[in-house]
């Protein structure tokens, strides 16, 4: 049942004393300050490091013996929270007392610059590497860096000065999963980071291990920008195709990015087939994206009646996917094309 001085409602009062700084309040709640945690187990230390709260960091370390290396269920420390809001001084005191390793790592192998660097915290990053001496080439699990953090972020600044540091080689290391920095950068929409990143010798083509290259993470995500860029300076192509023979296209239409839809048909065909026979209008139809179904069946033409290698239609597919409105619709107007049809025959045979 816990200890006998513990108290719940003291607890949490602990917890929101530390994230506002109020250490007199802490000081009177002293018999529960050790046991305070919250549901992903973080401590009145985490809170106080976030919001940057030095005097309530020492008190807690030095008077109440919280140690400086305590972690939460994910595995951070008060260092890695700090570092994640940019609290420098938190950063530094935690450095100094010699309880923790700069390169400390939670448990999905992340240490405090990675963090600074998913966050965009420039002065603890630099700080972290030229007087912390932490390796701005450290990996984590999954064998991510603080460059492909910082290029995931969209943090300029940050990322020109870890690429710096890391040598230009760094902006095309992959991930476990083949992701590139490059390539992160383009799937989340951050056109300043993947221009720079392509200036400084970033390859624009480099896949993922699912085969999708940074034009196909751009237009699953509907980054319109970052597509064009792509695209308009050669360095993809509107038609590329993953390992599955999908196109841009195929990957805006099951998201719903008309917008991007509208770009590309400006380009060529957007009709073309994946390997496995379907056009993007199955893959909007599938995934019950009502828009791009519209937009793909009334301004770019595509054939409603189109059966993949397994036989399956855009109708079909919505019809599985219980997707009613697409259905609705799907069937009105392949009733109309069939209509049509029927009409052309009548006249021809007069």
């Amino acid at each position: 049942m816990g200890h006998s001085s513990f108290n719940m409602a003291e607890a949490e009062r602990a917890l929101i004393a530390a994230k506002e700084g109020d250490l007199q309040t802490l000081k009177s709640l002293r018999r529960s300050v050790p046991f305070a945690a919250d549901a992903y187990g973080a401590t009145t230390l985490h809170y106080a490091s976030r919001k940057g709260h030095l005097a309530c960091v020492k008190w807690l370390v030095e008077a109440i013996g919280i140690s400086p290396i305590v972690r939460g269920k994910s595995g951070a420390t008060p260092l890695h929270d700090a570092a994640a809001q940019g609290q420098l001084h938190c950063v530094k005191y935690f450095l100094a007392s010699g309880a923790v390793d700069v390169d400390i790592r939670d448990v999905s192998g992340h240490t405090a610059l990675h963090l600074a660097a998913r966050f965009g915290r420039f002065e603890t990053a630099k700080w972290l590497i030229d007087e912390g001496n932490s390796s701005v080439r450290v990996k984590s699990r999954n064998y991510m860096t603080p460059v492909h953090f910082c290029a995931y972020g969209g943090h300029l600044t940050c990322l020109e000065f870890l690429v710096f540091k890391a040598g230009e080689s760094s902006v095309n290391e992959p991930a476990t999963d083949g992701t590139t920095p490059v390539y992160l950068a383009s799937q989340d929409g951050n056109l300043e980071c993947l221009k720079y990143l392509h200036s400084v010798g970033g390859k624009c083509d480099a896949r993922a291990r699912d085969g999708m290259s940074p034009v196909h993470g751009a237009a699953q995500n509907g980054h319109l920008e970052c597509i064009a860029y792509l695209i308009e300076n050669d360095l993809a192509k509107f038609d590329e195709r993953d390992t599955s023979g999908a196109t841009p296209a195929h990957y805006a239409a099951a998201q719903g990015h008309v917008n991007v839809l509208k770009w590309l048909i400006l380009k060529g065909d957007i009709s073309l087939n994946d390997d496995l026979g379907g056009s993007p209008l199955h893959d909007a139809a599938e995934q019950g994206q009502f828009e791009s179904v519209r937009f793909l069946v009334e301004d770019a033409s595509l054939d409603v009646d189109h059966r993949d290698k397994e036989g399956f239609t855009p109708l079909a597919l919505a019809v599985k996917s219980g997707h009613r409105r697409c259905v609705d619709y799907l069937k009105i107007a392949a009733s109309k094309r069939t209509t049509k049809e029927s009409m052309s025959v009548q006249k021809s045979s007069f």
